[in-house]
């Protein structure tokens, strides 16, 4: 389950050493961004350390830096690592290589790839289907800087690449990752985007702040009609077996296995 996945920086000790706490579906390490050029080392010891001598209850991922990819990889390979966030994934060699290298020093690191730019996206396509990939996500601020669009409260201009990369996720059977919702005081508009993105079929969002992380859990729980809703189309199927029909229907609304498939899937949230 991957409903929230939340960046800590990869040179902040005391962030690293309370993530767990946090209640976060996955931390992701960052030795990108959110460190210094003149910090990469230091971070990477300090990630490295913290992967091996702490034991955290969730997903651990790290996102490496493309420049120093290989020197990252081998670093964290050898610590308790889950999976390794490549960032501005868009060159399909490139990536290939990448994943190459990591499964040879550890198979069972998993790869999660940043979308960032509109020939990530153009890619993505392919890259989705590379062995070894679990999970793409979307970063939205980069893609919108690149392109061109201002940002807006309704989010109109990622749209197209929201979209995109969804269907491209669920044709490879992978994690759908949505972009994070960048204002961290604006509890209402967290609510409505992550309600928005779980509706179009996301599995999960970034997360930038901590206090962004129950709300975004409690976004993604089915609501309380959705589950009466589930049951009562599961307990239809049953009646239906019983008497051996075969047409099933549920307040005058044929019940068909995509139906059958979405009531499972709801009552498998709950859990």
């Amino acid at each position: 389950m991957r409903r929230t996945l939340l960046f800590i920086p990869g040179n902040n000790a005391g962030n690293i050493q309370n993530a767990g706490l946090f209640g976060a579906d996955a931390i992701i390490f960052d030795l990108e961004d959110a460190v210094s050029p003149m910090q990469k080392d230091s971070a990477l010891n300090l990630v490295c350390n913290a992967l091996t001598m702490l034991n955290y209850e969730c997903e651990k991922i790290v996102r490496i830096n493309l420049e120093y990819a290989k020197n990252d990889i081998l670093a964290l390979s050898k610590t308790k690592i889950n999976s390794i966030l490549i960032p501005k994934a868009e060159n399909i060699e490139e990536i290939k290589e990448l994943i190459k290298y990591t499964k040879n020093l550890n198979p069972k690191i998993e790869i999660l790839l940043l979308i960032e730019t509109p020939l990530g996206l153009l890619n993505a396509k392919e890259l989705a289907f590379l062995n070894g990939v679990s999970a793409i996500c979307f970063g939205a601020e980069d893609y919108t800087s690149e392109i061109g669009a201002r940002r807006s409260e309704s989010g109109v201009e990622i749209d197209f690449a929201r979209n995109y990369l969804l269907n491209v996720c669920k044709a490879a059977k992978i994690d759908a990752i949505d972009t994070p919702y960048t204002n961290i005081n604006d509890e209402n508009g967290l609510i409505a985007d992550t309600t928005y993105i779980k509706n179009l079929g996301f599995d999960g969002k970034l997360v930038i702040s901590p206090r962004h992380i129950d709300i975004i859990h409690n976004c993604f729980k089915p609501s309380e009609k959705e589950i009466i809703w589930a049951n009562q189309v599961l307990n239809a199927i049953k009646e239906a077996e019983l008497k051996k029909s075969g047409v099933i229907s549920l307040n005058g609304k044929m019940i068909d296995a995509p139906i059958v498939s979405r009531a499972k899937k709801i009552l498998k949230e709950i859990l």
